[in-house]
């Protein structure tokens, strides 16, 4: 395939530091800061009390010991104070790197053409540096990407370079339609603060045994009942989009409600991941007072 490139508009990029900023980490984060590496990342949380998302992270670790929080979006204060809540005497830093620093997501079958980025290994959350940027293995698409991290001027020369060399851009609707299409959840859009982590089947975010983190009662409530009481469904539709919100029925009773949608790039389909009750569900729904199709 021709090599694709799309930025993660929005994303929220901070820094932390500090003799207590592993510890502090490890009871604020819903997984085990500890098997972060230099070579390898982790996907983690930030929850409430409740169980609920104020952010989904990858973490790396940087070269001088700080860790590096990537978030895919949402509002930059609330997600910083979440963060900071717990923050007492610990001797921790948090500096917020979202005004100067991008994230530009790239695909390509070329192994030649991510030569230059000194990819990591083929698996998701492999971790490399390439002088200020930082790569980092990511599926994004139905195809397992890199994530290029660093300073806002060096990733958009980098988008130009590739642009100049006939790489494919990808607009944030296309990049969102791709996601869902490979099913995969994203914050803020369909993990949030209405939302627990276990209702995304983002059980690679949890670490059942690293010790207490906020939030890790109700997870642990969750897994010990063996499923949660919601699920993300993926919905596949014709015609008019639905709306944010819109309600999704099975023979007239309502489910759950519409979290994200996308329009498919040709015709009029379009795909919707919709959280409702954790039940059993036919193979067709109503969005709209319309059949649609459960993709997964």
């Amino acid at each position: 395939m021709t090599a694709v490139c799309f930025e993660i508009n929005g994303a929220l990029i901070f820094r932390f530091s500090g003799k207590d900023s592993p510890r502090y980490l490890n009871a604020r984060l819903s997984n085990d800061i500890r098997n972060v590496k230099s070579d390898r990342a982790i996907l983690a949380a930030a929850l409430t009390a409740q169980g609920r998302v104020e952010g989904l992270f990858s973490v790396s670790l940087e070269l001088d010991g700080s860790f590096l929080l990537v978030c895919d979006g949402g509002d930059a204060p609330s997600v910083l104070t979440a963060l900071k809540r717990y923050i007492v005497a610990d001797r921790v830093e948090v500096e917020d790197l979202s005004l100067s620093h991008s994230v530009l997501h790239l695909i390509s079958d070329d192994t030649s053409a991510l030569a230059s980025f000194n990819p990591p290994d083929n698996v998701p959350l492999a971790f490399a540096f390439n002088g200020e940027l930082r790569v980092l293995r990511r599926k994004r698409s139905a195809q397992l990407g890199i994530d290029v991290i660093g300073p806002r001027d060096k990733v958009q020369q980098l988008r130009s370079d590739l642009l100049n060399h006939n790489s494919e851009f990808w607009s944030t609707e296309r990049a969102r339609f791709e996601r869902l299409a490979a099913g995969i959840p994203a914050f803020p859009d369909e993990i949030g603060p209405d939302a627990l982590l276990l209702e995304a089947d983002l059980s690679e975010a949890v670490s059942s045994r690293k010790g207490c983190y906020v939030g890790q009662e109700v997870l642990e409530k969750v897994q010990s009942h063996g499923k949660a009481p919601r699920r993300l469904v993926l919905l596949e539709g014709h015609g008019a989009i639905p709306a944010i919100g819109e309600p999704v029925r099975m023979a007239g009773t309502v489910l759950g409600k519409v979290s994200s949608v996308a329009a498919a790039p040709i015709g009029s389909s379009w795909l919707c991941f919709a959280l409702l009750k954790n039940q059993e569900i036919p193979e067709t729904l109503e969005v709209q007072d319309h059949a649609v199709r459960v993709r997964r």
